[in-house]
């Protein structure tokens, strides 16, 4: 009786530490220093830390550029499709937005891609798909959000890079 109790306590502290390796080995790696989203907004730079997602089921990338602080943060959503994903090329551009958010919650201002015709231009320029980590260059004109202002005001988003590590989604 004390053999086999002792074998099952053993059996179950080894599945026990196999599992622990495991979810240990597939867990998502944390992102490191260097990944970026970064622009020239209406003439002057800005910069952020950057991360992504990617959505296997619609094939698209979301990249999110966030600075700031709980008084004022910045954020940057740009999204593409990659069709023939894993391929870096074509990219199908979607639309982007520019937030002003207060507490990291409260919207205080924002711009959007107007419509299909002034969808942002995106650039993938190299895509790893082991260590998931994405580089590309877009620009973006965006358009006020019409529940801050009666006339028509732009952004305009230039020269922009972005090197980000993602998540895979389902």
């Amino acid at each position: 009786m004390k053999s086999t109790f002792f074998y099952f306590m053993g059996s179950l502290l080894l599945v026990g530490g196999l599992a622990a390796c495991h979810e240990k080995a597939s867990a998502p790696q944390t992102p490191q220093a260097g990944f970026f989203v970064r622009a020239t907004k209406d003439a002057a730079p800005w910069a952020a830390p950057g991360t992504g997602t990617y959505s296997k089921a619609r094939r698209e990338f979301s990249v999110l550029g966030q600075a700031g602080d709980a008084a004022k943060a910045e954020a940057f959503a740009l999204n593409f499709a990659l069709p023939a994903w894993p391929q870096p090329a074509p990219v199908r551009a979607l639309p982007a937005a520019w937030r002003v958010l207060l507490g990291y919650d409260a919207l205080t201002n924002s711009y959007a891609t107007a419509d299909a015709a002034s969808l942002p231009k995106v650039e993938i320029t190299r895509l790893d798909t082991v260590s998931k980590v994405v580089e590309g260059r877009f620009s973006a004109p965006l358009v006020r959000e019409k529940q801050w202002t009666a006339k028509t005001e732009t952004m305009a988003l230039t020269d922009g890079t972005f090197r980000v590590h993602y998540t895979t989604v389902p």
